[in-house]
């Protein structure tokens, strides 16, 4: 008997470090340790070692890997994508971690049976059976410092992983995971820093664009409530802005309803030096095909 089982393309990738310096003197960060999964699976890692732009940005150790498996008891297909960078340390101390660590872990479940031929009934063939669990779990900031001041975050990654599917998100945006939205810690970042203005702009009053969630692990951290020091800091949710530097954007967690994308570190700096860096990025997904039936191959 033929198999009608569909087909499942795996697509995942994960980046250590990465940037664009505008001025003073313009320079690329090329992608410091990268992979990316194939489309059939498998396995795929890097490692670079003792990097460092004097300067900008240096790190110990940026390890990346990705990785896409089909378990034949449950049928499932499974991607994981990570990232891990040691001693990591931008702009001259603004931002370091002792560690930072991302990951994302996808399950996309098959139907797995198959029924036999029936006088007058068709052969389905397999589908997927809806969208895919995608969590967070295992990403975390260690000894976390934004221009000297410790930065104490630990991450709600509980609250992705009991809302790991796109139409759980749609149901308690309203609810449970209203703080962990972006558009509701904004609010008073107008006229910070340009890219702020560009960004909420582009959230103002919207839980969703274009069917996108733009959420944050992160965007619990109240800065004022640290009655231990004072600073110059301010952060709105996830979001921390450091006057004369630019904003640090921590644990990013961008929700589409077949993928998702994470940013453990994102930057944009704006004086005295101009550009973007990222640290520990990764992106999920997966695409079953045919969708809905036809007798893949």
């Amino acid at each position: 008997m033929s198999d009608y089982r569909a087909h499942h393309i795996y697509h995942a990738h994960a980046l250590g470090v990465a940037g664009n310096i505008i001025r003073p003197i313009p320079q690329m960060i090329s992608s410091l340790a990268s992979t990316s999964l194939s489309p059939m699976g498998g396995h795929g890692s890097d490692h670079v070692e003792n990097f460092e732009l004097k300067g900008i940005v240096s790190f110990r150790s940026a390890f990346v890997e990705v990785a896409g498996t089909h378990d034949k008891e449950t049928d499932t297909h499974s991607t994981i994508s990570s990232a891990v960078i040691e001693k990591l340390e931008i702009m001259g101390g603004i931002v370091t971690a002792d560690r930072v660590v991302a990951r994302l872990s996808s399950h996309h479940p098959m139907s797995a049976k198959q029924v036999k031929d029936q006088p007058g009934k068709q052969k389905p063939a397999d589908k997927s059976l809806g969208e895919p669990s995608i969590t967070p779990t295992g990403s975390y900031f260690e000894n976390l410092r934004v221009a000297g001041y410790p930065i104490a975050l630990s991450l709600k990654t509980h609250l992705f992983c009991e809302h790991d599917t796109f139409s759980k998100v749609e149901d308690e945006h309203k609810g449970k995971l209203r703080d962990s939205l972006l558009c509701n810690k904004l609010k008073g970042a107008k006229g910070k820093h340009p890219s702020l203005d560009r960004f909420y702009h582009g959230l103002e009053d919207s839980p969703q664009t274009h069917g996108i969630y733009i959420c944050s692990m992160a965007n619990h951290l109240d800065l004022k409530a640290n009655p231990l020091y004072e600073h110059e800091l301010e952060n709105f949710g996830s979001v921390i802005y450091v006057p004369k530097f630019g904003v640090i954007h921590l644990a990013e967690l961008v929700i589409e309803r077949y993928s998702r994308r994470l940013n453990m570190v994102r930057i944009h700096m704006g004086s005295p030096i101009e550009g973007t860096i990222s640290a520990a990025a990764l992106f999920s997904n997966g695409t079953t095909i045919p969708p809905t039936g036809g007798g893949g191959g």
